[in-house]
């Protein structure tokens, strides 16, 4: 090979080409494609970098996509780091923190269950992300009788639905406890639920009714539906309200979700009906009988000979009988969604 002046080192401010000598013996001065050099810029195309150290970097692609990373093995499997939704201007900062696991979308995470309780009225706010809601609403008790019967309880109502049925917010009224010789009022949630109240027999002996699914309690009868349009004693009622003792040989009827009866305030006086969801039917004056307990529900006052019946208990529990009615007890909203 020919002499060749080469280029001076000191003056060549481009490295980034080899130098050769051509037939004629001119300095060829041809690029060397995408060489990676300590201070200058470079662009890399479909290069492998083996175990880097990269420092400080900003990494950007000549489309809108964003970075996009690929398998070693398949490269039909990509990921794609999309920041055109970063405000201009501004840095995100994503902390990875000191674990491994895996990234979750939005669309996987559950929203916590979320409960909600009024024992008084107020407004229902749908919390985010939730898919099922469900309602649990009882009815007010009615208050015992002046005649000495026990005030019928407060049916309850369970009802589930989708969260996309309801609005962001419902109001919810709950309803009050019967005082003496008074009718408990209806609970509801917005147009979706009512929850019935349970009935007394104002001035008598005998028990009020307790409140049913479909229906208040009145007088001596339960709230519909009722399997039995008569008192049975011993017998009861799935969704009715159960009906008011007439007798003290009978205690106030019971029933699953229905509020059960109130209790016989004459003679000996009879006990107020039991409940497993529904409010408890107050007992009877005569004897001081006891109040009918509840599972979900309150439990129903007891009846007081020559005084003021015990107050149910809440949610929904009846009155007790007395010369004074003891007072039913208010209804309640429980609100659960997830």
């Amino acid at each position: 090979m020919a002499n060749v002046a080469l280029p001076n080192k000191n003056t060549d401010t481009s490295p980034s080409f080899v130098y050769s000598e051509s037939a004629a013996g001119a300095v060829v001065k041809t690029p060397i494609a995408n060489i990676v050099t300590p201070t200058g810029t470079q662009t890399l195309t479909n290069k492998t970098l083996t175990s880097p150290t990269i420092t400080s970097p900003t990494i950007t692609t000549g489309t809108a996509n964003g970075l996009t990373i690929g398998d070693t093995t398949d490269t039909t499997k990509k990921v794609t780091f999309d920041a055109s939704g970063v405000t201009t201007g501004t840095t995100r900062t994503l902390t990875v923190p000191n674990a491994s696991g895996t990234i979750a979308l939005t669309s996987d995470i559950v929203a916590a269950a979320n409960t909600q309780q009024f024992d008084a009225n107020g407004t229902w706010t749908k919390p985010a992300g939730v898919t099922f809601v469900e309602v649990w609403a009882w009815g007010g008790g009615g208050g015992g009788s002046t005649g000495g019967g026990g005030g019928g309880g407060g049916g309850c109502v369970v009802q589930k639905f989708l969260a996309s049925a309801l609005g962001s917010t419902v109001t919810v009224t709950v309803g009050g406890g019967g005082a003496s010789n008074t009718t408990g009022s209806n609970t509801t949630f917005g147009s979706h639920v009512t929850a019935y109240g349970g009935s007394v027999s104002s001035g008598s002996t005998n028990g009020g009714g307790g409140g049913g699914i479909l229906a208040a309690g009145s007088v001596t009868s339960g709230g519909a539906p009722v399997s039995a349009t008569t008192f049975a004693n011993g017998v009861g009622q799935n969704f009715g309200g159960g009906h008011g003792s007439n007798a003290s040989t009978q205690v106030g009827q019971a029933s699953v979700y229905g509020g059960g009866g109130g209790g016989y305030g004459g003679a000996t006086g009879s006990a107020g009906g039991a409940s497993v969801y529904g409010g408890a039917g107050g007992g009877g004056a005569n004897g001081s009988a006891a109040g009918g307990t509840s599972l979900y529900g309150g439990n129903g006052g007891a009846g007081v000979a020559g005084g003021t019946g015990v107050a149910g208990t809440q949610p929904g529990g009846g009155g007790g009988g007395g010369t004074v009615g003891g007072a039913g007890a208010a209804g309640r909203v429980i609100v659960y969604s997830w």
